[in-house]
């Protein structure tokens, strides 16, 4: 008895709390089946997230709503917190208004990343090459500004 209340307990817990996790569920099945269409061979990382590759770069697209394709990638820099490298990501920011940056809390390392709102779910297919190129050329200019 006591068995069957508290898997009655579990599932009714487990529906409040999971429409969420189901449309992201069906959002990372989307985003793995037209990359894997497209030539890449994407992954789900350890948070959920869908990993990809594309020339040698590693990418991730964070799953959080179909409204909102978020892409980014990761950069290695030591001494990330420098006030040389701060003011090359700050000049980053201005330059491009879709990508945005984020210095790690140990300063080893920058996240650029490319947001957008999609008025359709499947939006976000026709800009992730873009999205991609912005985050690229980001990346590209920081270097430019630091030197």
């Amino acid at each position: 008895m006591i068995l069957i209340f508290f898997s009655s307990a579990t599932s009714v817990f487990s529906q409040d709390g999971s429409e969420e996790e189901r449309e992201k569920e069906e959002l990372r099945v989307e985003y793995i089946t037209h990359l894997t269409e497209e030539g890449f061979r994407p992954e789900i990382d350890s948070d959920g997230d869908v990993k990809l590759m594309r020339e040698g770069k590693k990418y991730y697209i964070m799953v959080r709503s179909p409204r909102l394709f978020w892409i980014s990638r990761e950069l290695s820099k030591e001494d990330a917190c420098e006030q040389k490298f701060l003011l090359a990501l700050d000049k980053v920011c201005r330059s491009y208004w879709n990508v945005t940056t984020a210095v790690y809390k140990a300063c080893d390392g920058v996240s650029f990343s490319s947001r957008s709102w999609v008025s359709n779910a499947d939006d976000w297919k026709d800009i992730i090459m873009k999205s991609m190129d912005s985050v690229d050329n980001a990346i590209e200019s920081s270097y430019d500004y630091y030197e």
